[in-house]
């Protein structure tokens, strides 16, 4: 496993592109934390003109974004190596200013709230500018329900903080502190399991190879079941808190309306897994008969069945099968999609510390970034198109010109 300063640098995602240094990056902090007294001046006015309105709302998408750039570039950062405490620290203090402007900015729904329909649309008639924010507005209405005097959505603001612990202690433990053990693969060769080269392992022909890796990954996890299902319950209740202080009947409830989606496509989501689980089971006793097991386990789910020649497929390669296959988007995506590959949008190979998976993400005016821990795999190659689908699908989206980015 190399440490990160042994990756090739055209390997990695440059996020000078975001911020030229750390140096910008703790120059903006302190520009942004200074100017979080501007909150002040708004609170308690918003009903007063559709002026003071807009320049609160605009005020409040200029301090969003830059928090915005803040906390992706101090965790994207953190997630090169999640070992390295200077960027540990950079992303915790950009979740800390986050969650002050959070109950620094809590009066803002509360007081749009208080405004008539009628007012707001004379507002917004008298301030063209504001219609900017009609997606805001729409959503800030549908919560009217489950949104809390001023006094109270501060104070849950200002609980944020304190209930993120279980979600920062996973991430640190499972990026930066497990370790897993060495195996022998087909060739007697010695292989130490990481989460970039498990599912490659997973793909072995030799079950024995397939067991090893297996008991191996998730005996490690085992040894911490307690400390695991502790930070897991602590997070059930965090949700449960906040859905019980917003006035939902459930966890379920509000972490779907978070995403305006209804109970109603949850519960068909799953009456359809249960509708097709005799086929899966037909799938399944397919794969036993091919692979000639008595017993199917965990670790024969993803070995083909059938035996085929092992192939390394090279990151260069990579590129030119997502290029082809995606030929059918036309001219203007694949340009994007060069783009991308060749000016260090992406994060290739696993290092050590470095965050497990993969994602899409990035900074309102930045082009988006993805995170890689490439392994050669032909899933590797699906993962790469994946991820671009999504950093491709954000760009449009940015483009988009009557987009609001205000962080209600």
């Amino acid at each position: 496993m190399k440490k990160r300063e042994e990756i090739p640098v055209c390997d990695t995602w440059n996020l000078a592109d975001i911020l030229p240094s750390d140096e910008a990056w703790e120059d903006l902090f302190h520009e942004t934390e200074r100017s979080l007294s501007g909150y002040k001046n708004f609170e308690g006015h918003l009903a007063q003109s559709g002026e003071m309105l807009f320049s609160c709302l605009k005020f409040d998408e200029e301090v969003s974004l830059k928090i915005e750039t803040l906390f992706v570039y101090g965790k994207q950062k953190s997630d090169e190596d999640t070992g390295n405490a200077r960027y540990q620290g950079l992303s915790s203090k950009a979740r800390a200013l986050s969650y002050q402007a959070a109950g620094l900015s809590s009066y803002i729904v509360p007081e749009i709230l208080t405004i008539s329909e009628e007012l707001l649309k004379e507002y917004r008639e008298a301030v063209p500018e504001l219609n900017r924010y009609n997606r805001t507005f729409e959503v800030i209405l549908k919560k009217k329900a489950h949104t809390l005097p001023a006094a109270m959505e501060a104070l849950l603001a200002g609980s944020m903080e304190a209930t993120s612990g279980s979600s920062e202690i996973f991430n640190m433990f499972n990026n930066a502190d497990v370790k897993f053990p060495e195996i022998k693969d087909e060739n007697g060769n010695t292989v130490k399991i990481s989460h970039g080269n498990y599912v490659a392992l997973m793909e072995k022909q030799d079950r024995e190879v397939r067991k090893s890796a297996f008991y191996g990954l998730y005996g490690v996890y085992k040894q911490f079941g307690n400390t695991l299902a502790a930070t897991f319950s602590s997070n059930v209740k965090k949700s449960a808190f906040y859905a019980t202080a917003r006035n939902y009947p459930s966890a379920r409830a509000h972490s779907l309306s978070e995403n305006e989606v209804s109970e109603e496509v949850y519960d068909n989501l799953i009456k359809a897994v249960r509708d097709g689980l005799p086929y899966l089971h037909q799938y399944v006793a397919l794969r036993k008969k091919a692979l000639g097991v008595e017993t199917l386990h965990m670790y024969d789910l993803y070995v083909p069945m059938v035996s085929r020649e092992e192939r390394t497929i090279s990151f260069e390669e990579a590129k030119n099968m997502v290029l082809e296959g995606l030929k059918p988007l036309g001219d203007h995506y694949l340009s994007l999609l060069k783009e991308g590959f060749n000016h260090r949008w992406i994060d290739v190979y696993e290092n050590e510390g470095k965050r497990s998976g993969a994602y899409s993400w990035g900074v309102y005016g930045v082009h988006p970034y993805v995170l890689l821990n490439f392994n050669g795999t032909l899933d590797s190659v699906f993962t790469l198109a994946h991820e671009m689908g999504h950093a491709l699908h954000s760009w449009f989206s940015d483009k988009k010109p009557d987009l609001c980015r205000c962080g209600l």
